[in-house]
């Protein structure tokens, strides 16, 4: 009988530490589950904010082709001013030498 109850105590000592083990890992399996939640909510923040990035970038980009556009319009426009000032130079230029010319007749 006294080998019965020392086998029955050391059964329920092994069961106490399997249960005990075994609450071990479900622990640690909860806490990844928290840190697996954790980091999927975070990855999820930083996909959120990626597309805001790249929505921003992509805005960026439109302002800068329109930037780019508007100074090529700039430039042109000057290119013309200036041409439109020689030509005006050339004809005050002509009227004086005509002026001149009809002067001296």
């Amino acid at each position: 009988m006294e080998a019965l109850m020392l086998s029955t105590n050391e059964n329920v000592m092994n069961v106490d530490n399997d249960l005990a083990k075994e609450q071990e890992e479900i622990k640690k399996c909860q806490a990844a589950d928290v840190e697996k939640h954790l980091f999927e909510k975070d990855l999820s923040t930083f996909k959120q904010e990626k597309t805001s990035l790249q929505q921003q970038q992509q805005k960026a980009n439109e302002f800068v082709d329109q930037f780019k556009k508007e100074e090529w319009v700039k430039q042109r426009l000057l290119q013309q001013a200036d041409s439109l000032k020689d030509e005006r130079e050339q004809l005050l230029f002509t009227k004086k030498c005509s002026k001149i010319i009809l002067e001296k007749r």
